[in-house]
C-alpha cells in the first residue's frame, strides 16, 4: 500500500525490471544481454565521461590516472567494482548517473559486458589523446 497515493517509480531492482530491460533492447527475450545495444551504450557513455573528465579536471595526468584505475578494476575481474567507480566519477563531476546505466546496474548479466566495453573504449580514448 502506498501511503501517499502516488504511483511507485519503477526501477532496475523491481519485479518488472527484466521486462523493461527487454523492451529497452538491453536484454534478449531469453534474458541474455543484447550485446550490440550494450556495446553501443558502453561506447557512448565512455566517450561522454572521458570528455567530461578532460573538460573538468585541471590536467590530463588526472584523467589518465582515472582511466588507469578503471583498467586495474577490470583486471581484478569484478565488474561491480568497476560499475561503482563509474558511479563515483559521475558523483565527483556532480552529474546524475545516466538512466540507461541505472537500468544496467540492476542486472548482473548486463553489468559485466557494459563495464568491459566501457573500460575498453575509455582506454582507447586515453591512448588516442596521449598521441596528440
Amino acid at each position: 500500500m502506498n501511503l501517499y497515493n502516488t504511483p511507485m517509480t519503477p526501477g532496475p531492482f523491481d519485479d518488472s525490471a527484466t521486462a523493461r530491460q527487454t523492451r529497452m533492447g538491453l536484454l534478449q527475450s531469453d534474458g541474455l544481454p543484447e550485446q550490440d545495444a550494450v556495446s553501443v551504450l558502453a561506447r557512448v557513455y565512455a566517450g561522454l565521461l572521458f570528455d567530461d573528465l578532460c573538460e573538468t579536471l585541471p590536467d590530463m595526468e588526472q584523467v589518465y590516472a582515472i582511466c588507469n584505475r578503471f583498467e586495474e578494476l577490470m583486471a581484478q575481474g569484478d565488474a561491480r567494482k568497476t560499475l561503482l567507480y563509474i558511479c563515483r566519477q559521475y558523483d565527483n563531476l556532480l552529474r546524475t548517473l545516466p538512466e540507461p546505466i541505472w537500468w544496467i546496474v540492476g542486472n548482473p548479466a548486463l553489468v559485466e559486458p557494459f563495464c568491459e566495453g566501457f573500460v575498453r573504449h575509455l582506454c582507447e580514448f586515453k591512448g588516442e589523446s596521449e598521441v596528440m
